[in-house]
């Protein structure tokens, strides 16, 4: 029997298909997102099942993945997450509302034990003093915490915003222009603004959501970015990766020397034409996914890349006393 907390929460709420086709209307998007808040702000819980497990489904991807894993679990979330598994434990999941896989593992593996579950949840509940959101000053620093994880924050929390509901605020679409070239930000501002003249950037920031969604696979979301509305791959590509983090990463200088990339074939991706954009492109995923066999997704592989080379520049200049090299 498994009597990890954390593993049972992880798998009674992922038996549930939370990405299930049937919720992508904003109708549905509007009712979970106002149900999860009454949660959290009221302690007030939906009676209806299918409600329950997708703000269960919810809680789990933002405490576990999307941008709330620093929270702690006297937080309000924490204090939501464990209240969904209790209501929904011993509920069975209707069918056509089932992840095939999941369920059939966790109906293996967990749903003979779900009594003993229960009450594993249930004592780490009970005697848990949870901080409420009439404590803010106590809960504001965790608050805080996320944002100063820039990275993280923007991945879990404005990525799985878009991810969920399919949409973009400008503030969101800044902050992830500020993260990978925070002295761009006037600059591509203003190149969006004379692009499109009649629209303010909030607007163009939900148009790019609202075509990256409709797009049909990622090279096409790529294309979109650069010739629609207008960016260099450099940017593109950091703005997908916060997006969709794991088919795209970051294309940067420093891991394409890392990567031996030559003059050639970082022509290849300034160049105004698309394929050869697209080819450079996919190039430099296959050789950063080929780099670091241990570490499983394709932005941590990124990062090792990254910091590696950042490592070797720091060697290099106190080898040299941090002088700027004459000819």
């Amino acid at each position: 029997m498994h009597d990890c907390e954390q593993d049972i929460l992880i798998a009674y709420a992922l038996r549930f298909d939370g990405y299930s086709p049937a919720f992508e209307a904003d109708e549905h998007q509007q009712l979970l997102s106002h149900a999860v808040a009454t949660a959290i702000e009221d302690a007030v819980y939906p009676t209806d099942l299918i409600t329950q497990l997708r703000c269960f489904f919810n809680m789990q991807r933002f405490l576990c993945k999307w941008g709330g894993e620093s929270l702690p679990e006297c937080s309000a979330q924490w204090r939501v997450y464990r209240t969904l598994f209790l209501m929904t434990a011993l509920a069975d999941v209707p069918i056509g509302y089932r992840h095939p896989e999941r369920y059939a593992s966790w109906a293996e593996e967990y749903e003979p034990h779900r009594h003993q579950h229960l009450a594993i949840v249930a004592a780490a509940h009970h005697q848990t003093r949870y901080l409420y959101p009439s404590d803010r000053e106590d809960t504001a620093g965790f608050e805080r915490l996320n944002h100063y994880f820039e990275e993280d924050y923007l991945i879990g929390h404005t990525g799985h915003y878009f991810r969920a509901y399919g949409t973009l605020t400008a503030e969101s679409l800044f902050s992830i222009i500020i993260w990978k070239a925070n002295r761009a930000k006037t600059k591509l501002a203003a190149m969006l603004l004379n692009r499109f003249p009649s629209k303010s950037l909030d607007e163009i920031a939900k148009d790019i959501a609202k075509s990256l969604s409709a797009a049909v696979d990622d090279r096409e979301r790529l294309r979109l970015l650069i010739e629609e509305f207008g960016f260099r791959l450099p940017m593109t590509s950091a703005i997908l990766t916060i997006l969709y983090p794991d088919q795209f990463t970051v294309f940067d200088v420093r891991v394409c020397e890392m990567l031996g990339f030559d003059g050639q074939s970082l022509k290849r991706a300034e160049s105004t034409k698309f394929s050869k954009v697209w080819a450079a492109y996919c190039d430099y995923l296959e050789r950063v996914r080929a780099t670091y066999p241990r570490l499983n997704s394709l932005r941590d592989k990124d990062r090792a890349l990254w910091a590696k080379s950042a490592g070797d520049q720091l060697k290099r200049d106190i080898a040299r006393s941090f002088r700027t090299t004459t000819t």
